[in-house]
């Protein structure tokens, strides 16, 4: 009998084991990876949010200013206020690849450069009413940090000199960016505004161009961007990742997957997606491009939160990754998930 009931109580044992380990891996389990920290910022919605190259600073922009955070701890590293006398929000902010210096920009005509540590402002662009851009929705370091591009709408875009504080290049009205990034060489900018996705030289050619609705990030070597499309099929949950060679123009692969409309976002280097399941709807997934079928990790929000504000950031080496909704941004550690793979060529 004491056999038996044994022998029962490790059966049990296993069956639960089993259940828990299912729950664990699941999606859609109970125990969901909770936020590393959250940080809140009282004044107003969160309009954009950045790390610095090393992943150890998370800069928020609002209402009224930009913030600067610890990533580990959630302390408040430094409030910036410059934009106040301009009035308008601060719409967009960037790190320097050095870290040491961070842009912003917003509705009030005007993108400024400041120390990453003190606030001290180092540069202005001044745009007057009826200049190009009337409002300010992107900044972009070049790779070396010498030059600063400035974009906006409903169109506009321009390059400067950081040192000389001058205005190096003025793009016609083609031009359109309310997000953008550098290629590694430094040649090139990918710019996005409203779905036009567009491959332009620093002296203002346009190399390669889409018209279509969605987003897009660049490989880290700028071989590849990775393009995602919703609506495929006419089904609003539809998503389609489609990967481009940029010196073909052509599409070299692309993969479908589910999700809630409007929340995926690539990882800074397109190797992983991020978004909202409607199966998940107290939370968010993480996938890796060539396998979105599968949610790797579903990450924990709070209930009744509106994925239609949801914006996300990752880390340059993708250990971490920030999701900000309304007034508030989450920041999950995934280093254990992501050291361990590896981006193919292709993908």
């Amino acid at each position: 009998m004491n056999k038996l009931i044994n022998t029962m109580h490790s059966s049990i044992a296993f069956t639960l084991a089993v259940i828990l380990l299912i729950a664990i891996n699941s999606p859609n389990g109970f125990t969901q990876s909770k936020p590393l920290v959250v940080v809140q910022d009282e004044n107003g919605i969160h309009n954009s949010l950045s790390f610095s190259p090393d992943g150890e600073r998370l800069l928020t922009t609002g209402s009224k200013t930009a913030i600067v955070w610890d990533a580990k701890t959630g302390e408040k590293l430094l409030t910036f206020e410059g934009h106040i006398p301009y009035g308008g929000a601060v719409a967009c902010g960037d790190f320097s690849p050095d870290g040491t210096k961070i842009a912003t920009g917003g509705y009030s005509y005007t993108a400024l450069i400041w120390d990453s540590k003190t606030g001290k402002i180092e540069f202005k662009a001044k745009f007057i009413e009826g200049m190009l851009p009337n409002h300010i929705d992107s900044v972009a370091f070049s790779p070396n940090g010498e030059n600063i591009a400035i974009g906006g709408g409903p169109v506009g875009l321009s390059i400067w000199d950081i040192l000389s504080n001058n205005m190096i290049i003025q793009f016609n009205m083609s031009y359109q960016a309310n997000k953008m990034e550098y290629f590694p060489e430094g040649g090139k900018i990918l710019t996005q505004y409203l779905g036009n996705i567009k491959v332009i030289s620093v002296k203002g050619e346009i190399l390669m161009q889409y018209s279509i609705n969605g987003i897009a990030a660049l490989s880290k070597d700028g071989k590849y961007i990775r393009n995602i499309v919703g609506d495929i099929d006419g089904i609003l949950d539809k998503y389609e990742l489609r990967i481009i060679d940029v010196e073909t123009n052509e599409r070299i692969s692309s993969y479908t997957f589910n999700a809630k409309r409007g929340t995926p976002y690539l990882s800074t280097d397109g190797q992983f997606i991020v978004a909202a399941s409607e199966k998940s709807p107290e939370g968010i997934g993480i996938r890796k491009v060539g396998a979105l079928d599968s949610v790797m990790r579903s990450f924990s929000l709070e209930a009744n939160v509106d994925y239609n504000y949801m914006k996300v950031a990752f880390s340059d080496d993708n250990k971490k990754f920030a999701c900000m909704i309304d007034t508030k941004a989450y920041i999950y550690d995934i280093s254990d998930i992501t050291s361990v793979i590896k981006e193919s060529t292709a993908q």
